[in-house]
């Protein structure tokens, strides 16, 4: 019926808009996704934008701290990929479109 259906392509656009690809190129869910972050050049290596997303972990879901793991990054440029990978500690980096 058409409650159903309504019901079902919520469902599919609630799982593509957090939907992340691994550097694998297989899609998998991720909890928080960062669009950007960006720290001024003389302010880097101070620990600024890792503060800012133990931030955002801290406070995207009350009561939950969202692990590094889950946290996706919107096609980040080569210092920010470096940035992601050390603070997720991981090598396979999720990218978010």
């Amino acid at each position: 019926d058409m409650r159903r259906d309504c019901r079902e392509r919520a469902r599919i656009w609630a799982e593509k808009a957090h939907s992340c690809k691994s550097a694998e190129e297989r899609f998998e869910w991720c909890m928080c996704g960062i669009s950007r972050i960006w720290v001024h050049q003389t302010a880097r290596r101070q620990g600024i934008a890792s503060r800012l997303l133990e931030v955002a972990r801290e406070n995207l879901v009350y009561g939950f701290m969202i692990p590094r793991q889950q946290v996706a990054f919107s096609q980040p440029t080569i210092d920010g990929k470096l940035f992601a990978l050390d603070y997720t500690g991981t090598m396979q980096l999720m990218v978010y479109y």
